[in-house]
């Protein structure tokens, strides 16, 4: 990560209800792009000055100049990447000469549900409550890779790879990547 993200341009990928925008909030940064392909997430991220939200699919084409974004983050996305070239290259594209890809890849063993909590009246005893429902729930494609294919991609990419293991007390549960353009 740089040392300092003033005047930066940030570009978080699975962004989703902005938990990891508070690690940037007080950076100073320029920009900061929330992208995620789930508007009912985004609709949950922090607002402030020189944030913008984005509701895309990340394995379609970007809409970002070429060399625009000083770092990219991407937590908990890599496992629902089909085609892991395409996002390196995309990540690449938009880097600057300096720029750097922070990223976690945790493989999966099990299918990912996501439940959306709707609020909605419900009258009790004459009465209107708000009542909070898990009234969808929806299965989001999961990716296994391995970490090879991973740092292959990023290689490729003309990315140099960083990594660190993760581990419990099972042993290695994820890795925490940097990809760094130059």
């Amino acid at each position: 990560m740089p040392r300092s993200l003033r005047g930066a341009t940030i570009l978080d990928i699975g962004a989703g209800d902005g938990r990891t925008f508070h690690w940037f909030a007080d950076e100073g940064f320029e920009h900061y792009y929330a992208v995620d392909i789930s508007r009912d997430l985004l609709a949950h991220h922090p607002q402030s000055k020189g944030v913008e939200l984005f509701v895309r699919d990340v394995e379609e084409e970007w809409p970002r100049d070429d060399k625009s974004i000083d770092v990219v983050t991407s937590f908990f996305v890599l496992e629902h990447i089909e085609d892991l070239q395409h996002l390196a290259d995309s990540v690449e594209r938009v880097l600057t000469d300096t720029g750097v890809w922070i990223f976690t890849y945790f493989p999966q063993r099990r299918e990912f549900i996501h439940s959306v909590e709707v609020e909605k009246e419900k009258k009790t005893k004459g009465e209107k409550v708000q009542v909070k429902y898990d009234e969808e729930k929806f299965k989001i494609q999961m990716y296994c890779h391995r970490y090879e294919e991973i740092e292959e991609a990023m290689s490729r990419a003309g990315l140099e790879v960083h990594s660190m293991d993760l581990s419990d007390s099972d042993g290695v549960i994820g890795r925490v990547y940097a990809g760094v353009k130059g």
